[in-house]
């Protein structure tokens, strides 16, 4: 649920909104160097991320590789659950970006990203071979929350096995659009090109964004994931050439920790494939995250430390479900937090018979090997296994060294090896 862009010399849209124009501003800050000024308009959590030298220092690096800035180009914006995303499209010596600025309910600004003004073109993994499939376009969910979904699946045979792909937290597209990487579009490619049909599907919190916003106080997990997953698994069920009693639901990070509950409440699932899936809960997780990206250009400074804390203290409010029933903290409200919180899925995975293939990266900062070794507790039963690939990061895409934010802005693949491992696997499964 949480989500983590000048006026000089430009003409504006007419219809620029106050968001806009609040980005706008945090930009101009930037250009004219009033980092501290510029600072103020965070919130917590990216006051956390970002200290005033941080700052500072990011702008500086940038205009260091773009050339000095020269103008506005454009505007534009969109609503994700309950959050503005406005993009600043900025020309510079060198090249045009796209500021990408996320404000808050309380126009704090909550998220920073500076893209490629085009985003790069998805080039086709060397493990698919786009001949042997196909891709059919179709709707599935419930009354008035119907979301687009892609089928792919084999050109030849029948009786196919299926894989239900199940998002991290947050909006996402079908393809779990990551700056310019597709891990979805990766896996469906991947396990299509091996005989297996995948169905993707982007999130109601991606589709309906001011729906969502407006029944905040009372929308749960239940609503934003596992309804529309029941609906994806009656749709594969449905469909003639595939296999009703060898449907497979693969769910990635926070996805993949709902994985276990979702298979107890629809016994048509044959098995869970759980991807960089947290064991423990997202609040925890969230704390160790900011600390994390505040300590890797060294040790925490006072006004991170400061940050932290005011985030731990939202943290233990909602711990302590010391919310109104209409108080949206960090994202999400007191029925969201309570039914997350009072999910355990190792738990719920000890009491489940099917099949479960846990997959974790070595190099994952945000689901970490703490979560891993938690599932790992499972071990003395017959029906899990576990594979772990050190090199690889939260999206399951190589890297060197620490792991950081950035490197889901460059441009890269689901390693191989972990689609042959996720097709061996169900292929093994009667």
């Amino acid at each position: 649920m949480i989500a983590f862009i000048l006026i000089n010399s430009v003409v504006l849209n007419p219809y620029i909104d106050v968001q806009q124009l609040k980005a706008i501003e945090f930009v101009q800050l930037l250009v004219d160097g009033k980092f501290d000024t510029a600072y103020e308009m965070l919130d917590t959590t990216m006051k956390v991320m970002l200290s005033r030298d941080k700052l500072a220092t990011m702008w500086t690096h940038l205009i260091n590789q773009v050339g000095g800035y020269k103008r506005i180009i454009r505007t534009r914006s969109e609503h994700i659950q309950g959050y503005e995303i406005v993009y600043v499209t900025c020309a510079f010596d060198k090249m045009m970006l796209d500021v990408k600025v996320v404000l808050n309910q309380e126009s704090k600004i909550s998220g920073l990203w500076f893209l490629p003004s085009t985003q790069p073109r998805y080039e086709i993994p060397s493990y698919v071979d786009t001949t042997r499939f196909v891709e059919i376009i179709d709707t599935i969910g419930v009354a008035r929350w119907r979301l687009p979904a892609v089928l792919t699946i084999p050109k030849n045979g029948t009786n196919l096995p299926a894989v239900i792909l199940v998002h991290g937290s947050g909006p996402h597209d079908w393809d779990e659009t990551i700056g310019p990487n597709k891990p979805f579009k990766d896996l469906a490619w991947g396990l299509a090109t091996r005989g297996i049909a995948v169905l993707r599907y982007s999130k109601r919190t991606w589709c309906y964004p001011n729906e969502v916003r407006n029944k905040l106080k009372d929308f749960t997990v239940k609503d934003e994931v596992i309804d529309d997953v029941i609906a994806a698994i009656d749709f594969v069920a449905r469909q003639n050439r595939i296999d009703r009693h060898r449907i497979f639901v693969l769910g990635h990070s926070f996805g993949g920790m709902l994985a276990p509950r979702i298979a107890t409440q629809d016994t048509t699932v044959r098995g869970i494939i759980l991807m960089a899936a947290n064991s423990r809960d997202l609040l925890t997780l969230m704390i160790e995250q900011a600390r994390y990206i505040a300590e890797l250009d060294g040790k925490l400074d006072t006004n991170e430390m400061r940050e932290i804390e005011a985030l731990q203290r939202k943290v233990d409010k909602i711990k302590r479900l010391q919310l109104k029933p209409d108080e949206i903290v960090l994202g999400a409200s007191k029925a969201y937090w309570q039914d997350l919180l009072d999910y355990k899925p190792v738990e719920v995975a000890k009491q489940l018979d099917i099949p479960i293939l846990i997959l974790q990266g070595g190099r994952d900062y945000q689901v970490t090997m703490e979560d891993f070794r938690l599932w790992q507790t499972l071990g003395d039963k017959l029906n899990v296994e576990f594979k772990l690939y050190p090199g690889l990061n939260h999206l399951f895409m190589y890297g060197e060294g620490k792991s950081t934010p950035d490197e889901y802005f460059k441009p890269a693949h689901v390693a191989g090896q972990v689609i042959e491992d996720i097709a061996n696997w169900i292929h093994r499964i009667d």
